[in-house]
């Protein structure tokens, strides 16, 4: 993950000083995330609530278009069951995420603009507890909830789609939604695969 990352951040720098300062704008954000983890073998989902903030520059390219990108800090997750070999089991999922966004923005009317794009999540943090609820018959024998394995990608890839509306010439409201293009979590040698799907709804703050 670290690998990953340190070698997209210099990119970003790069990329940012090809600019010059009057095609760019930076900002600030943060708000609320709803967030869960879907996979085909989940059942009885619940969500989690947790938050997201950080720090956006604008590119200008031409007319109404202008790319976004940044880096920000996500928290996500939820809780699922799904069956196995010996039962039923419950998965409580927490992913922490820093996050880059690559976003191309279009004003579509003059205080609303619609983008869309990718966010990299990469990996900072996890708490993954899983233990089994239903036990089938012939499992007698004590059970380990350790015993089921699980691994987390140190690197996930999203589509997001997201709408902005301008409050004042420095404040917005966006909402975004955002969902996991790879596997985040998987369980039992990846028999079971989850991804992320969030909605962010937040406020900005354009200097």
């Amino acid at each position: 993950m670290k690998k990953n990352l340190f070698l997209s951040i210099p990119f970003l720098l790069f990329f940012i000083s090809g600019y010059s300062q009057k095609d760019l704008e930076f900002g600030i954000k943060g708000g609320i995330n709803f967030s869960e983890m879907r996979s085909n073998e989940f059942q009885n989902k619940e969500g989690h609530t947790g938050y997201h903030l950080g720090a956006l520059v604008s590119f200008h390219m031409v007319g109404r278009f202008s790319l976004e990108t940044g880096l920000g800090y996500s928290t996500q997750g939820g809780t699922a069951e799904f069956s196995n070999e010996v039962g039923k089991t419950r998965a409580e999922m927490e992913l922490d995420y820093l996050q880059l966004p690559v976003r191309l923005k279009i004003a579509v009317f003059p205080k609303l603009s619609i983008n869309a794009g990718t966010y990299l999540n990469f990996l900072v943090h996890e708490e993954i507890g899983a233990e089994y609820t239903s036990p089938f018959l012939y499992s007698f024998l004590p059970i380990d909830p350790t015993e089921i394995q699980h691994d987390t990608n140190d690197l996930e890839v999203n589509a997001a789609f997201g709408l902005n509306y301008a409050l004042s010439s420095r404040f917005c409201l966006y909402t975004t939604f955002i969902q996991g293009v790879t596997n985040a979590v998987e369980f039992g040698g990846g028999s079971v695969k989850a991804r992320n799907r969030t909605y962010q709804i937040g406020i900005g703050y354009q200097f």
